[in-house]
C-alpha cells in the first residue's frame, strides 16, 4: 500500500468516517466538489461584481449620497453599538425572545412541487 504524504487530503483521517459510509463520503465529496464548481461559475459571470458605467455611474454621481467616489450611508451606521461588548451583542442575537413564539398553532399551505406530482 502507498503512503500519502502529509499534506494530501485523506479520507481515512476524514471527520467524515465517524458518520458515513465510504460510498456516502464520496457522494458528500462529489457534492461539495459539484457545488463549488457552480459557485465559481455563477461568480465568474459578468452580473455578479461589475463596476457601474456609462449612463448609470452618471445617476450615481448625481446623487447627493455619492461623495469621494462612494456611494455614503445617511446616518452613521456602525458594526457595533457603542458601549455594548461584543458577547452581549452575540447573546442577545441568539437569545430566545418570547414575541418570537407563536401562540397557537400558524396554518400554512403545502405547496406541490413538480417533482412530487
Amino acid at each position: 500500500m502507498r503512503q500519502q504524504d502529509n499534506d494530501s487530503f485523506n479520507l481515512q483521517n476524514s471527520p467524515l468516517n465517524f458518520v458515513c459510509s465510504p460510498n456516502q463520503q464520496a457522494t458528500v465529496s462529489f457534492s461539495f466538489s459539484i457545488l463549488q464548481e457552480a459557485k465559481t461559475r455563477y461568480m465568474s459571470l459578468k452580473i455578479t461584481g461589475r463596476l457601474p458605467s456609462g449612463k448609470y455611474l452618471q445617476q450615481l454621481k448625481q446623487s447627493p449620497n455619492y461623495k469621494q467616489g462612494t456611494l455614503q450611508n445617511l446616518s452613521p451606521t456602525p458594526m457595533k453599538p457603542e458601549g455594548i461588548s461584543y458577547w452581549k451583542m452575540m447573546r442577545e442575537f441568539f437569545k430566545k425572545h418570547p414575541e418570537t413564539v407563536s401562540a397557537g398553532k400558524i396554518p400554512f399551505v403545502k405547496n406541490t412541487y413538480w417533482w412530487e406530482m
